[in-house]
């Protein structure tokens, strides 16, 4: 999907935003600036820097790969809460968030395939 693809289905954008808040949050632990981590994904969607992504890093249709790729941003994203600096718990989410979230919502993709045993 183009730039402007997303920006005519809103639902995405808010989706994707609604997701890098709680992965900013989880990164950053403070609700106001989780804020920022949530933006840079919604900018990477619309950018299509998603796509460029993952060219460079394939989200593979296997169940046990993608869930340690998820589990291992989710890990990196809580050993950022653990900054001592605000600032680079901001920088750090905002950096590492929007690489996360496309690797979460394909989780729980391939789960729902599986669950109710679509081919």
């Amino acid at each position: 999907m183009t730039g402007i693809d997303w920006l005519q289905n809103i639902h995405w954008l808010v989706a994707y935003f609604a997701a890098g808040w709680l992965l900013g949050w989880l990164a950053v632990r403070e609700r106001r600036w989780a804020v920022l981590p949530a933006l840079s994904t919604v900018v990477m969607m619309v950018t299509g820097f998603s796509n460029r992504l993952q060219s460079a890093i394939p989200i593979s249709s296997n169940l046990t790969r993608t869930a340690v790729a998820a589990s291992l941003g989710l890990m990196v994203l809580w050993g950022a809460s653990r900054l001592p600096a605000l600032s680079w718990r901001v920088g750090v989410g905002t950096a590492l968030v929007p690489v996360v979230v496309p690797f979460c919502f394909w989780l729980g993709f391939l789960l729902f395939l599986i669950i109710f045993q679509i081919p």
